[in-house]
């Protein structure tokens, strides 16, 4: 199956999820909030006598509500000097995942490798959503995922 082909059948499965979702009033909705720490991974490397960094591994949050329901999600750890890449996604279980590179690591991140090496650094999201829900995070190597 191909990326355009599960992408598509991502958004008819959400779809058929929002056509059945219970619709209520904004004001009788109770949003649940919780915090997770996910674990974005970067490498040291050296190009034109300079320290920078790429990412390796990106951290992901899980996202897993009890019912039919919509969910956010905020980066909580100020970013510094660094920079994420960040996307929402659903997984074939219909879950939703918060998934985050570290497209680049700080300068300190950088001079601490010194070119060579991985750090591994600690990224805490806030999640809202409309019903309860579970979190779980995990690691990824691919770009695609």
């Amino acid at each position: 199956m191909t990326t355009f082909e599960k992408t598509v059948k991502a958004f008819l499965r959400e779809l058929t999820d929002l056509k059945a979702a219970p619709t209520r009033s904004p004001s009788e909705m109770v949003m649940k909030t919780r915090t997770i720490t996910i674990y974005p991974v970067i490498q040291g490397y050296i190009s034109s006598n300079t320290y920078r960094t790429m990412p390796t591994k990106a951290g992901v949050a899980k996202i897993t509500l009890d019912e039919p329901g919509f969910a956010t999600v905020a980066l909580k750890t100020p970013e510094g000097e660094r920079r994420f890449l960040q996307r929402l996604r659903t997984d074939d279980s219909g879950n939703r995942e918060f998934v985050c590179w570290l497209q680049w690591g700080s300068p300190a991140d950088a001079g601490e490798l010194a070119g060579s090496g991985t750090k591994t650094i600690s990224q805490e999201i806030e999640v809202t959503a409309t019903c309860d829900f579970t979190l779980t995070q995990y690691q990824t190597e691919d770009w695609t995922a």
